[in-house]
């Protein structure tokens, strides 16, 4: 229960009521499964979106870089949670300025959700979408352009043009065409 209330404190932004929660259910839960459970992980995955909403970006990267290959090791690379965790950490490395290990991990989370969930998975798109952007925030146009069209028409074929993905992709393709003067577009 203390789990659910916790993440509810993250779904409402409230990073500061769920971190010192996270922390203690990681402590509890690392008595009584181990420090590497599967468990263990997935709350300091949600301690480190805490850290995340707070805008501690440097502290939610820190804990994901220790917590992956962790994951993956016991789950697997392919798993949902380890997309989530990519998702958060290539977030905060962009809000930190830090774009090339965002569009690496971005990259890393779409290329895994392709290949199980397909290309209009909700993954897919967000993650293509999310390294677009990065990329054409930092010039790389030839990259970038390409991967926001395919993510908005992705998108747009799947779940529509009043859906809020659809909103994110034309946005970041927006910001491509913007940056390719490709005004008319």
């Amino acid at each position: 229960l203390e789990q659910l209330v916790a993440f509810s404190y993250i779904r409402q932004g409230n990073g500061a009521k769920a971190e010192p929660l996270y922390r203690d259910i990681v402590a509890a839960l690392s008595r009584t499964e181990g420090q590497d459970s599967p468990d263990v992980l997935r709350a300091r995955i949600y301690l480190a979106q805490s850290l995340f909403v707070q805008n501690k970006h440097s502290g939610a990267i820190e804990e994901l870089n220790s917590v992956y290959p962790l994951l993956v090791s016991k789950i697997g690379e392919d798993n949902e949670v380890v997309l989530t965790l990519l998702g958060t950490r290539a977030a905060s490395e962009g809000y930190l300025g830090r774009y090339d290990d965002a569009i690496r991990d971005d990259l890393t989370a779409y290329r895994t959700a392709l290949r199980t969930q397909g290309a209009a998975s909700f993954f897919s798109v967000g993650m293509l979408s999310d390294a677009a952007l990065s990329q054409c925030m930092v010039g790389q146009y030839t990259e970038g352009e390409p991967n926001a069209r395919k993510a908005f028409e992705e998108s747009r074929k799947a779940f529509g043009l009043r859906a809020g993905l659809t909103g994110g992709a034309a946005y970041t393709l927006a910001y491509c065409l913007i940056g390719t003067n490709k005004l008319d577009e």
